[in-house]
């Protein structure tokens, strides 16, 4: 499964009629970009302070106001969850482009092996990031499925242990969120459901975990692990199965773009 560059979104927009029926129940204060921004700082806003930002004729998003060295900027909410997904597909674009031009320097049937430095950091930093923000999409996911008053339930045979959303999110390993959290809170399974799949979210685990928590070895050759996966990892295998869990508890949640560009 090849994507094409997902929807990119803000975490909290809103169409105009969505906006109209959401505006008239509140009371809110406007403010004009650069016209008005005395009066914004008249009213002393905090960083915390909720702002909604029309930034199209159709587009509202929520957002706040930061002040950074005297200067007030207004931010949109962040989808952090597509936006590492995202990345990952920014990275193993450069990934692939970099491994055509490296590997023919690296190929014993060839002659040039000189000059080839610069692609060899990129080719590296480009598999790293594609794993880890690929990775870090789906655990920013995850968490965020877990509703704010819920408490989990571990039992055993001698006691109960209760987490509330901080301590799940901090305290429970990735699995038991993946499989125990989850469908305590959504009483369905992806594990169950697609194990084949599954088990492809185990081994992208498993490849971050190697990148991530790099140990030494004691072969005389380092980090040799990590060098063949440059060569053999599928990266399709595992942006599907990452796609197909987000939309199998949250549907259409991500979504391929339409627009017809490349990026």
């Amino acid at each position: 499964m090849t994507l094409k560059h997902i929807r990119r979104k803000f975490l909290n927009e809103y169409t105009k009629d969505d906006w109209d029926n959401i505006s008239k129940f509140s009371t809110l204060i406007p403010f004009e970009r650069a016209k008005d921004i005395n009066k914004l700082k008249s009213k002393s806003i905090k960083n915390s302070q909720t702002f909604f930002l029309k930034l199209g004729e159709n587009l509202i998003a929520k957002g706040h106001c930061i002040k950074s060295n005297g200067k007030y900027y207004t931010f949109p909410e962040p989808d952090i969850i597509l936006i590492y997904f995202s990345n990952a597909q920014v990275s193993l674009k450069e990934f692939i482009h970099i491994k055509r031009l490296l590997l023919p320097k690296l190929n014993f049937e060839e002659y040039n092996i000189e000059g080839f430095l610069h692609e060899y950091y990129k080719f590296y930093g480009a598999f790293c990031n594609t794993v880890i923000n690929l990775f870090c999409s789906l655990e920013s996911f995850m968490n965020s499925l877990i509703p704010t008053d819920f408490i989990y339930e571990r039992k055993s045979k001698n006691k109960t242990e209760c987490f509330n959303c901080r301590q799940i999110q901090e305290c429970i390993s990735f699995d038991e969120k993946m499989k125990e959290v989850n469908f305590n809170i959504h009483k369905i399974s992806f594990e169950k459901k697609h194990p084949t799949l599954w088990s492809r979210i185990q081994n992208l685990k498993e490849i971050r975990n190697k990148i991530v928590h790099v140990k030494k070895s004691d072969n005389n050759i380092q980090h040799e692990d990590i060098t063949k996966l440059t060569l053999s990892v599928n990266f399709d295998d595992y942006f599907e199965v990452v796609f197909k869990f987000m939309n199998f508890y949250k549907p259409n949640y991500i979504q391929e773009c339409d627009c017809g560009e490349e990026e």
